[in-house]
């Protein structure tokens, strides 16, 4: 390895463990946030996602290895469109729900955001969940 490539090496390694300080560091003191919202669309769409299939052997024998196989298959995946209000700016945000979830919610659903956010950068801390009002 050339002098040149254990520099670009160790830059990024370095880059990795500060920008991972400052993330620990910005959550270590959080604020909550919570946005309101309505619920604007739905939409449907498809990710692949590799198995591990057995294709033959016993598996469930003692002392013996089933034969495997990886495949990949398609797997549908819901999406709540939902239009956010952030201090008086508007945007579209989409999240992934479950397929009863998805089935249940209508367009003009009220909803709000939350998540937790640093004090000192404003690092989003935790991912954001749907919290639907009770009613």
């Amino acid at each position: 390895m050339s002098p040149f490539h254990l520099f670009l090496l160790l830059a990024l390694l370095g880059a990795v463990v500060v920008m991972g300080y400052l993330t620990v560091t910005d959550c270590a003191q959080t604020e909550l946030v919570v946005l309101s919202g309505v619920v604007t669309g739905k939409a449907v769409g498809t990710r692949q996602v590799e198995r591990t299939v057995v294709t033959g052997g016993c598996p469930l024998c003692p002392g013996s290895k089933p034969e495997t196989k990886v495949v990949t298959v398609s797997e549908e995946v819901y999406y709540l469109l939902v239009e956010l209000d952030e201090g008086g700016e508007k945007r579209v945000q989409r999240f992934a729900v479950d397929e009863s979830l998805y089935r249940k919610v209508e367009a003009g659903t009220p909803v709000e955001v939350r998540y937790l956010r640093g004090k000192t950068r404003g690092t989003t801390c935790t991912p954001p969940q749907l919290v639907f009002p009770e009613g």
